[in-house]
C-alpha cells in the first residue's frame, strides 16, 4: 500500500492510502455521483473535491491497516496550506493506483 507524508499537529506523519474497491465505492457515495462523473465534480469545485478524495483514501488506508484515523477535512486543508505539492503527489499516486493492470502473456 502507498503512503503519503502529511504534516499535522507539528509532526510529519506517513499515512497509508488506498485506491481499492471500497475507496471507489465510498468516493461515489460521498460525492453523490457515478464514477464516470467524478471529473466533472472535480472541475466544478477542485479544492473541496480534492480534499474529499484524499480523506476517503486515507480513511480506507487506515481501515485496511487497522490503524486509528483522526484527521478531518480541515486538517487536510491545513496540511495542504503548509505543503503546496501535497495534493499533486496524492493524485499522482491515485493515477498510478487505479490504472488497470496489464496482463502478461503466458507462453504455451
Amino acid at each position: 500500500m502507498n503512503k503519503i507524508k502529511i504534516k499535522h499537529g507539528g509532526k510529519l506523519q506517513s499515512l497509508e492510502v488506498s485506491f481499492g474497491k471500497m475507496f471507489l465505492a465510498n468516493l461515489s457515495t460521498e460525492l453523490g455521483v457515478g464514477l464516470e462523473q467524478i471529473s466533472e465534480v472535480i472541475a466544478s469545485n477542485p479544492v473541496m473535491t480534492s480534499l474529499q478524495i484524499m480523506l476517503i483514501s486515507l480513511k480506507e488506508g487506515a481501515r485496511i491497516s487497522k490503524k486509528e484515523f483522526g484527521l478531518t477535512i480541515e486538517d487536510l486543508a491545513d496540511a495542504w496550506d503548509l505543503d503546496e505539492d501535497l495534493v499533486e503527489r496524492f493524485f499522482e499516486m491515485l493515477n498510478d493506483g487505479v490504472q488497470p493492470k496489464k496482463e502478461m502473456a503466458v507462453k504455451s
